[in-house]
């Protein structure tokens, strides 16, 4: 028999071979950046992320080198690469004089009544955790050996429909999903959306955009009107296409629902989840409605430059149940990223609900002699949901 020190060596070895025989796929971009050019020929970068970077008053960058700058630091993942690029431009203006005044008297605003700024001017704001691409992972593949579809290309219908969705959600964020079916703005978006391209079955137009005739695009094309004229099917309305999304009713239950705790000590429809011995209450802060933000452009080019507006929203006394898009914006907003799996899987755990009828250890104590706990049992699933925040 092997020694413990050899059999550990021996099935990390086996990891590492099968991750390596892993055929890592092809990352392809969607050409914006070598077709929208400027006359001279030069890149544009519009269709790049160039947030953080300095920008022009026009959005443009100020120094094509500060993005390959920039790039050159992703692919190094140095932190010393990082500390050397230039940001926006500070402090964040517009006009010459902007000032950011409180939200609670626009009127004191001496430019514009912009309900949304505030008196202190922003700090600029860093790039979020760049480099993390290129750490290495010990389970699972590689972080390059997955990938996924280009971004939809500027001119093409996809990004088109993409836009317009976004905008009505944004319309639509403090419309209560219990009014969905009457509402007049709903309404309105499902007949808007059922124009765009897209999200129709008519194939006779002919599409320009690259990414239009992209294999992949076409495939997570999603068909949300029969046939052009009817509007966007309710059940339909702002979905996406991972299998089941579509299916219920658009808020899952495992953002309003709890378990029973300690001796069954409350209710599932209180709403809490017992972590341990203590709960967690699933009401979230209530976000002050009709609040819009950067719908003015000197507002974006300040955040485009790196403005840190992060902490400026303001919120309505008390917490509830999740009752509007607004509310479920807030509840991704501050989510411990993980929040919600982990949530779902505390949830089952505490209702009962069953295993999978492959693992071990889930006959009676006097049949298997020992229970599932670290091996296949509630702690090991619990570090399982939580672990694929991280993995690729």
């Amino acid at each position: 028999m092997k020694s413990r020190r050899q059999q550990s060596y021996d099935v990390r070895q086996e990891a590492a071979q099968l991750a390596a025989e892993r055929i890592h796929p092809i990352h392809r971009s969607n050409g914006d950046e070598g077709r929208h050019r400027f006359q001279n020929n030069k890149p544009s970068y519009v269709g790049n992320f160039t947030k953080g970077l300095p920008h022009d008053t026009e959005g443009f960058l100020l120094d094509p080198n500060d993005y390959q700058a920039w790039v050159r630091a992703v692919d190094s993942g140095d932190p010393r690469d990082f500390k050397v690029l230039r940001m926006g431009p500070g402090p964040f203006q517009a006009n010459g004089d902007f000032q950011y005044v409180n939200p609670t008297d626009p009127e004191s605003s001496p430019i514009l009544n912009w309900a949304h700024a505030y008196t202190e001017t922003p700090k600029v704001r860093a790039w979020e955790s760049q480099g993390a691409g290129l750490t290495f992972d010990l389970e699972g593949p590689d972080a390059q050996a997955v990938t996924m579809p280009p971004f939809p290309s500027l001119d093409s219908q996809e990004l088109i429909a993409e836009m317009g969705e976004v905008y009505w959600m944004a319309l639509c964020r403090d419309v209560p999903f219990a009014n969905w079916v009457s509402d007049p703005t709903i309404t309105a978006a499902r007949g808007s959306l059922k124009r765009l391209w897209w999200f129709r079955q008519d194939k006779t137009l002919q599409l320009d955009g690259v990414t239009d005739n992209l294999p992949d695009s076409l495939a997570r094309r999603r068909i949300l009107s029969e046939n052009g004229v009817q509007p966007v099917p309710i059940e339909k309305l702002f979905r996406g296409v991972t299998p089941g999304e579509q299916v219920g009713p658009y808020l899952s239950q495992f953002l309003l629902i709890g378990n029973t705790g300690i001796a069954s000590a409350q209710s599932v429809s209180d709403g809490m989840i017992a972590y341990g011995a203590i709960r967690a209450d699933q009401r979230v802060r209530v976000a002050t409605p009709g609040q819009n933000y950067m719908q003015n452009w000197n507002e974006w080019l300040d955040v485009q430059n790196g403005a840190d507006v992060r902490g400026r929203e303001t919120y309505a006394s008390g917490y509830r149940f999740i009752a509007t898009p607004r509310d479920l914006a807030t509840y991704v907003h501050h989510d411990a990223l993980y929040e919600a799996y982990l949530n779902a899987c505390l949830i089952l755990l505490g209702l009962g609900a069953p295993f999978d009828p492959g693992l071990p250890f889930q006959l009676a104590d006097y049949k298997d002699k020992q229970q599932g706990f670290a091996q296949f049992g509630g702690p090991h699933i619990l570090t399982l949901v939580t672990e694929v925040a991280t993995r690729p």
